[in-house]
């Protein structure tokens, strides 16, 4: 659902309106019956919130690995080579609770 924001540019409320009513939305996220339930805006939040601890404790990002790791799988599946100057990265995602840090 993260990703999906960021590619929207939205608002978590924007997010859940799309998660309820916009049917591709629907679809990217696996709920192809309009009777299935869309995650609640409370699990969202806790799921964010366990990844920021998890990246404080361990420094490991695991957003930034699960895309990266999804983007690999996809480039692999559908034969695409990756220039050099492409590089994604979920880092640039905001994450609530994430400490920032200075440089």
């Amino acid at each position: 659902m993260s990703i999906i924001k960021e590619g929207f540019g939205c608002s978590d409320e924007d997010l859940f309106e799309k998660c309820q009513f916009d049917l591709l939305v629907r679809k990217a996220l696996g709920l192809f019956s309009l009777s299935d339930v869309v995650p609640s805006i409370d699990t969202y939040y806790l799921l964010r919130r366990r990844i920021c601890e998890y990246e404080n404790r361990h420094g490991v990002n695991l957003m930034e690995k699960s895309f990266e790791q999804l983007t690999g799988d996809q480039l692999f599946r559908f034969k695409v080579s990756r220039p050099k100057a492409f590089k994604t990265t979920m880092t640039q995602m905001p994450i609530i609770g994430k400490k920032e840090t200075k440089r």
